[in-house]
């Protein structure tokens, strides 16, 4: 990520849990992806753990994880104490349920990666927006993982695995708590309601953060913002909303990251946000992915438009992996060549390995790709 010569180019990847399934039908052996990890009973009211058996696909095929769980620093930025989670209504096809989050959400049963389908938002107004603000306390000890301690600062400082930290976004936010059309109308409607709110989070991430990238500095090698933000043929809204009402929140959060040394700062985002990008740049970030092919965003192309000002991650075509070998060589050769010797590049399929990828395109795309790493 810092455009030196690396030994090897890496290579991540991540697998829908239906594809996995689907190529253990497709003879994949299980034997060949099964590891053993540590569960701890109860949720933690007992003071033991057992064994329990996980399927690394990765194993098998050599990828490894863009971000590895045991190097992962994950934040909690949703609300504390969490909404009542509980069922509205159940049919044999479908759950619809109110979510910790204050969501309520309609969960297609036989599905085993489900996207939900939102139906309710907990902030409709500006009273509602106060009412969560009281369950965004940065500081509620509760946000950290429970085995934050000294011991777990010094192994993060010494890990050879890269360490992310994930952070949740600002359109993120209103996307979360408003609705993704609620809030993109909010910014016409209410102009000051997401202001607010865009204030009160770029303060919420900096505090609720702050211990860990103080304490860690520079061994935070990566953090991501969350967003989604984009579509197929573009990004929910426009560079000049984006500056007037979002950009000084991003500014505010990389300045503080970028002060303790974290250097590499990724938006995470799907569909297309190519029009956005000179005002990431100015906000402070350099990094994004997963770089969704379907929707036009070509590494490639933005590598020379770009240079060494912002870093690229993805951008593997799904699609093609459903294919053939030719169509698989054609994809890889028109664009890891130029990647890997311009630098800067992580290779990956664009945002998940999904279950209608046969295993033996994706045995053959394993085998193609490591020529190019």
């Amino acid at each position: 990520m810092n455009f030196r010569k690396p030994d090897r180019l890496p290579w991540c990847e991540w697998p829908w849990s239906d594809t996995t399934y689907r190529w253990i039908e497709q003879g994949l052996p299980i034997s060949e992806i099964t590891v053993q990890s540590e569960l701890f009973d109860y949720a933690g009211a007992c003071p033991y753990a057992h064994s329990v058996t996980e399927l690394n696909v990765g194993r098998y095929f050599g990828f490894e994880p863009l971000s590895p769980p045991e190097s992962t620093i994950v934040i909690d930025g949703t609300p504390i104490p969490r909404y009542f989670t509980k069922t509205l209504e159940e049919t044999d096809d479908y759950l619809i349920v109110r979510s910790r989050d204050g969501t309520t959400k309609k969960l297609i049963k036989r599905e085993s990666f489900p996207m939900p389908m939102w139906l309710d938002w907990p902030v409709k107004n500006r009273k509602d927006w106060e009412q969560l603000k009281t369950r965004l306390d940065p500081t509620d000890p509760r946000r950290y993982p429970k085995e934050w301690s000294d011991e777990y600062i010094e192994y993060l400082k010494e890990t050879e695995f890269p360490v992310w930290m994930w952070i949740g976004g600002f359109f993120g936010l209103g996307r979360s708590f408003m609705g993704t059309v609620p809030f993109v109308t909010a910014f016409y409607k209410y102009p000051e309601l997401v202001k607010d709110m865009m204030e009160f989070h770029a303060t919420f991430i900096v505090e609720s953060i702050r211990k860990a990238v103080e304490a860690l500095g520079p061994a935070i090698d990566a953090a991501a913002l969350v967003e989604d933000f984009a579509y197929k043929h573009g990004p929910h809204i426009s560079p000049r909303l984006f500056r007037e009402l979002i950009l000084p929140g991003y500014k505010k959060v990389t300045s503080f990251l970028k002060k303790n040394g974290v250097d590499v700062i990724f938006v995470d985002t799907d569909g297309n946000p190519n029009v956005l990008i000179p005002v990431l740049l100015e906000g402070g970030v350099n990094g994004l992915l997963p770089l969704e092919a379907a929707a036009g965003v070509d590494a490639v192309a933005l590598r020379r438009e770009y240079g060494t000002s912002l870093r690229l991650c993805g951008n593997i075509d799904k699609r093609v992996l459903t294919k053939g070998k030719t169509e698989i060589e054609r994809e890889i050769q028109s664009k890891l060549p130029y990647l890997r010797e311009a630098g800067g590049f992580i290779p990956t399929v664009d945002h998940a390995v999904p279950p209608d990828v046969p295993l033996e395109n994706f045995r053959y795309y394993s085998e193609y790709i490591r020529k190019f790493l």
